[in-house]
């Protein structure tokens, strides 16, 4: 547990018969008092972007458990802490779900070029009447706003402009992670914008 120190963290669910994760890196820029640190990044998650989460999902979506575990620092490295939930979405939502390998695209970028400082992560649970085409419709309960609400609240807590004093959101790279003497703080690199792609994109891994 020192300064500088990688987690991965997922939020578990299943959407459409199928498993659906969302995972995410974080630097640890303090470390936790009187609780395990993976513990601490699960609860501070769960305070600030839970909700939003489960905003972006119709209640056939349910959030099975939340994990957390330190994949770079100083051996050995700790074994992962899980955490049951079993809440559903919360989005209304009257009209045909589209497949769950439809998603939006959400892009993490950091200071720096190249394919191993930037990210990706993607957003399952949208309807029908959330596309036009292949683009995304607006309005205030729709599938993209409620992304965004998730993005914001993501992107307040764990990568504003000021770091945060506790959890700070990163873009891992495990190709520079597997060069042996490759410091943490190398190997990730801090989000500094999360935009949100215009336009449905598929996730051809999660075809049946």
């Amino acid at each position: 547990m020192a300064l500088n120190d990688t987690y991965f963290f997922t939020a578990q669910g299943t959407l459409g018969g199928r498993n659906y994760v969302h995972t995410l890196h974080f630097r640890e820029l303090i470390p936790s008092v009187g609780i395990n640190p993976a513990q601490d990044l699960i609860d501070k998650w769960q305070t600030a972007c839970q909700a939003a989460w489960l905003g972006i999902h119709p209640s056939p979506y349910n959030l099975v458990r939340l994990t957390a575990q330190r994949i770079c620092g100083s051996p050995p490295l700790p074994s992962r802490v899980e955490e049951g939930v079993g809440l559903p979405g919360t989005r209304a939502s009257s009209a045909q779900a589209l497949p769950p390998w439809l998603s939006i695209a959400v892009n993490l970028s950091t200071g720096l070029a190249g394919k191993s400082r930037h990210g990706r992560f993607f957003v399952s649970g949208g309807a029908e009447d959330d596309v036009d085409g292949e683009n995304l419709a607006s309005g205030s309960t729709a599938w993209a706003t409620r992304t965004t609400t998730y993005i914001t609240a993501l992107g307040t807590r764990f990568a504003p402009v000021v770091p945060p004093a506790d959890w700070q959101l990163v873009v891992h790279s495990r190709k520079l992670a597997d060069v042996p003497g490759t410091q943490c703080n190398v190997s990730s690199e801090p989000v500094t914008g999360i935009g949100m792609v215009g336009r449905l994109t598929s996730q051809r891994s999660r075809r049946a």
